[in-house]
């Protein structure tokens, strides 16, 4: 019957606190993170900054390594971007997309 619920499930929505970030971070030998930052839980989450298209294979090397990645598209702000409105984007309004989750794989394991 249509809007029955056949099944439910719970989604554990986290908060990622952020207490330290560093950029161009080396993490293995030719996956470098554009930014790396730690929470308060002391996790840990890789940022690509996504303003021009360095491939698909990005997520794949996150993934074999074991990192929780995103990417936050940049690519439709101008180059003259000034520096308020970089960073509404980067912290409010731009696309964000996973590119390794740790925690999917192990739902769906």
């Amino acid at each position: 019957m249509a809007g029955e619920v056949v099944e439910r499930t719970g989604v554990e929505l986290s908060c990622f606190q952020l207490v330290e970030a560093k950029q161009e971070v080396r993490l293995s030998g030719e996956l470098i993170a554009d930014v790396m930052s730690q929470s308060a839980k002391d996790e840990t989450l890789a940022v690509e900054i996504f303003y021009q298209p360095k491939g698909l294979a990005r997520g794949k090397k996150y993934r074999s390594a074991g990192i929780d990645a995103i990417e936050i598209d940049l690519s439709t702000l101008p180059w003259n971007v000034n520096r308020n409105e970089l960073r509404k984007a980067v912290l409010q309004t731009e696309n964000r997309r996973w590119l390794s989750w740790l925690k999917e794989r192990q739902m769906w394991m």
